[in-house]
């Protein structure tokens, strides 16, 4: 299926968000303005995969541009995603996904709070490490059945360089996103991919992964990392963004840079007390 469509099945009438909280699927307003941060080199997750039940694409749209992030269950009725996914404002109408493949079935849910760390903004523009890219998105009713919050990394000992870990995401699987946008580069489609951490201090509160070969990508913005220890899958980071060792050309566009070095990804454990600080106040109002 062609990106615009597939994109568009995501849609919903933000414009005119009526009284309930789940709704059901426009297939006419997104298109196909996005800027995808996907998997590549990955594996479709199965709808039964521990995966699969703590891990959502979340659609957003400000200033009528439409862009797909992915984020990871929290609690019954928060999703942890990264700070740019709530939209430049930090207020970006969204709304979240609950199935593994856009063309499947599943709710989509409405976003009615959001959160994002006050220093963001300006950490993005002035800093090389520690962006603070984090968010958090409030639910308008809980999870669906079949879907639970992620497990977090008790201690950061694993964290380790070289150390395997396992990514996902939604969207494209190339390294760099199509310039036809009749091509959807394999979007829309849940993806997991083992990699390797390359720092597991990159500053105080990041870890850069490797991309060579595989990994994330543009548009999988808010997806998880994990550890995997005796069967079971711990998170500990929030995809964030490529690095300049990832630039080849200075066009301006998605195509500048190919995900083919390095990933950062914001250190969830570094950030621990603003997580749960903000999460007690999400549960307040």
């Amino acid at each position: 299926m062609k990106l615009s469509n597939v994109v568009a099945l995501v849609a919903l009438t933000l414009a005119a968000l009526s009284s309930a909280h789940v709704y059901a699927l426009d297939l006419n307003e997104i298109g196909s303005d996005l800027n995808p941060q996907e998997i590549i080199g990955g594996v479709t997750v199965a709808a039964n995969d521990p995966v699969a039940s703590s891990t959502v694409m979340i659609y957003g749209k400000e200033n009528g541009s439409g862009f797909i992030c992915s984020g990871s269950i929290l609690a019954n009725d928060v999703v942890l995603t990264a700070a740019h996914c709530l939209g430049q404002s930090g207020n970006a109408q969204l709304v979240v996904v609950f199935r593994t493949d856009i063309n499947g079935q599943g709710p989509v849910i409405q976003v009615t709070k959001q959160v994002r760390p006050s220093d963001y903004q300006r950490n993005a523009s002035t800093s090389e490490t520690d962006w603070d890219d984090l968010g958090m998105i409030q639910l308008a009713s809980p999870i669906p059945a079949g879907y639970a919050p992620a497990t977090i990394l008790p201690n950061a000992s694993a964290l380790q360089n070289g150390a395997n870990v396992l990514l996902a995401g939604y969207g494209i699987d190339v390294p760099t996103p199509p310039t036809d946008p009749n091509d959807d580069g394999g979007a829309g489609v849940l993806r997991k991919v083992q990699q390797n951490i390359l720092q597991s201090s990159y500053g105080q509160t990041e870890v850069l992964v490797n991309l060579r070969g595989k990994g994330a990508c543009h548009g999988d913005s808010g997806g998880p990392a994990f550890v995997q220890n005796n069967g079971k899958l711990y998170l500990f980071g929030v995809t964030s963004r490529l690095t300049q060792d990832d630039k080849v050309a200075n066009n301006n566009t998605a195509q500048d840079y190919s995900c083919s070095v390095d990933m950062v990804y914001t250190n969830i454990l570094a950030r621990s007390a603003w997580i749960n600080s903000n999460l007690k106040k999400l549960h307040k109002h």
